[in-house]
């Protein structure tokens, strides 16, 4: 593998799993090549995929290639996954992070998020530091129950009572139907006077327009950005 290749491989790592079109989009950020040619790269022939760097899942025969660090050939669905992708790539676009962690596994009981990270607010200091923002992120497709989205809610408003360090909940939607129906579901278990603390959008209307006012919450009509 050459220079190109190890950047390939660092961005599917650390952003993946990937689609061709995901990769296209972090190449205007990252010195990944022209964006026409790297599907070349990617070629079973060649050594990212030839000496197993990366893992590719081809899917049925409408759907993308898909690439990981590791094996998901025998996965049969990675909508989910690439919601997160796209949120992570658009994120490190537009705003700077200061911290992301993807969560790989679930534990009953526990919050499982799709992602925790840290935002900067630019041109707000705090004690001469840059001021921080927390975020959990959920990806979701629309496949689950609004009791599991209810229950959800709930750990997260536990564990916003147990901790030192406000946060916020940011849901991601394949539809804008979904984030309509998920924040109106959401006041019934979120207190009004807690209303900040989620929020919901579209992931078209995140890659659209990432600063813009793109969130519901619960209990208002009003629109928000993701930073304060």
């Amino acid at each position: 593998m050459n220079g190109r290749d190890l950047i390939i491989k660092r961005c599917i790592s650390n952003f993946g799993p990937l689609t061709r079109e995901q990769l296209i989009e972090l190449a205007q950020v990252e010195e990944l090549g022209a964006a026409q040619t790297l599907w070349r790269r990617l070629l079973p022939s060649k050594p990212l995929i030839a000496q197993k760097a990366i893992y590719v899942r081809r899917g049925a025969t409408n759907e993308k290639y898909v690439y990981a660090d590791y094996d998901i050939s025998k996965r049969k669905d990675l909508e989910h996954d690439l919601i997160t992708s796209w949120v992570h790539i658009t994120i490190h676009r537009t705003f700077q992070i200061v911290y992301w962690r993807r969560g790989r596994e679930k534990y009953k009981g526990r919050l499982n998020e799709d992602a925790y990270f840290i935002l900067t607010i630019p041109g707000v200091l705090v004690n001469g530091r840059p001021s921080e923002v927390h975020y959990y992120l959920e990806s979701d497709t629309g496949s689950e129950g609004y009791a599991k989205i209810e229950d959800k809610l709930e750990r997260y408003l536990h564990h916003y009572k147990r901790e030192g360090t406000p946060f916020f909940v940011l849901f991601v939607c394949a539809t804008d139907r979904r984030v309509q129906d998920l924040a109106r579901r959401a006041a019934r278990v979120v207190p009004k006077e807690k209303r900040n603390f989620c929020m919901f959008t579209s992931l078209q209307n995140l890659k659209g327009d990432p600063t813009g006012q793109i969130c519901r919450i619960p209990h208002e009509d009003t629109l928000y950005t993701i930073l304060p």
